[in-house]
């Protein structure tokens, strides 16, 4: 019995064909799934944004830290930006942000550092600032503690060192800039400095560095110098400002790499540890609410005892903070496991694009990652905010 002749080329083309169906269809099914996980990414994120504006508007204290993500959307430039500047001479920013270049280039030196200042003095702060400081006057106002009038529920931790928070309109009682500011400034003799440190030394209001490729040349030695500046009545205006106290050169009163002569804000370091200390005695694990510390106000600090009392909570907001410098991460992360100590909840909100998940305190009750720039994020929140209390408001009515 003979076996049927087969048409293997008829054959080939029918499994090329079945091949190229399978393939089509399973682009597809990816296609579907990728889109599916995707929606769900977009509306997880979304929920993030709501349960952020729910967790904030709810809380009893908000500690706010920012580092260098935030400033950028005034147009400042972050650390790989301030990199590239000088990359065709060799140097990054741990390269440029010490004080060796004082004695070593003073041009290069007052260049950075005159740019710098020249920038953050000519940039305004972004509306995110406003957005903060609205939640800081309506949800966190009450005071909080005896011995300083001036602290509120709020308080705001930066390792920018732009003056922007000031700028803004914050007060000195409820900052801490933990790596100086730019408009500060100090002697570069260690001896002189730490003399004359309660001395609030700035440039005047209308200083401004002249800088050419980079550079901040002296003056004094120029042949661009203006024929009618007198140096002598005009320290402050050569690009070389001098110490009225000893003559030596004065520097920006910031935390550089290898800064042995820099003189730490104490006062503001102090305010911190104290405003730290008077919600942790303000708002004990099953104390005093939001509520019950409106009434004590106003009845002139009495405080009313209460059956039931609420749950006390506080959110940590982190926002734009990298790891190349992780100061503001582990001080929020830090400061997140010591309230969780004393409130009933504890709720980190961290915004940024950088490795959102290190330095994260996993003991306490919450952690919300939001990948996004600042300022979207923040208006994000603060919408969601709002149509929270207009449906607040439509039930009530």
């Amino acid at each position: 019995m003979g076996i049927a002749p087969t048409n293997f080329e008829d054959d080939l083309k029918e499994i090329n064909s079945q091949l190229e169906e399978l393939t089509l269809n399973k682009n597809e099914s990816l296609k579907s799934e990728e889109n599916e996980v995707k929606g769900e990414q977009e509306e997880g994120e979304e929920d993030n944004y709501k349960k952020a504006a729910i967790k904030i508007k709810e809380a009893n204290a908000l500690l706010f830290l920012s580092g260098a993500g935030f400033s950028a959307d005034s147009g400042l430039l972050v650390y790989k930006d301030i990199a590239n500047e000088y990359k065709d001479e060799g140097y990054d920013y741990s390269d440029l942000c010490t004080p060796v270049w004082l004695e070593e280039d003073p041009d290069l030196f007052y260049g950075f550092w005159g740019s710098c200042f020249n920038e953050y003095r000519a940039k305004a702060p972004h509306l995110g600032y406003e957005i903060i400081k609205c939640w800081r006057d309506k949800y966190f106002s009450g005071n909080v503690s005896h011995c300083n009038p001036h602290h509120s529920n709020f308080f705001a931790v930066t390792s920018n060192v732009d003056a922007h928070l000031k700028k803004a309109g914050f007060s000195n009682d409820e900052i801490y800039e933990i790596h100086g500011n730019s408009e500060e400034w100090q002697c570069s003799d260690g001896i002189c400095a730490e003399r004359h440190k309660l001395e609030n030394i700035s440039l005047p209001e209308e200083y401004e560095f002249k800088i050419k490729q980079r550079r901040a040349y002296d003056l004094r030695k120029s042949e661009d110098q203006n024929n009618n500046l007198d140096v002598n009545e005009n320290k402050n205006h050569n690009n070389r400002p001098l110490c009225l106290f000893c003559g030596k050169a004065l520097r920006p009163k910031i935390l550089m790499f290898n800064d042995a002569h820099y003189i730490f804000n104490m006062k503001q370091e102090d305010n911190f540890d104290q405003w730290q200390e008077s919600i942790e005695q303000h708002y004990r694990k099953g104390g005093i609410t939001k509520k019950n510390s409106q009434e004590e106000k106003e009845n002139g600090g009495k405080r009313q005892e209460q059956k039931d009392q609420k749950k006390t909570s506080v959110v940590v907001l982190e926002i734009g903070a990298g790891l190349r410098v992780p100061s503001i991460r582990m001080e929020a992360s830090e400061t997140s496991r010591r309230f969780n100590s004393t409130f009933d909840e504890t709720t980190m909100i961290r915004i940024g694009f950088e490795s959102l998940e290190k330095y994260l305190c996993t003991s306490i009750n919450d952690n919300i990652l939001i990948k996004d720039g600042a300022l979207t994020a923040l208006k994000k929140i603060d919408n969601a905010m709002k149509i929270i209390h207009e449906k607040q408001n439509d039930n009530f009515q």
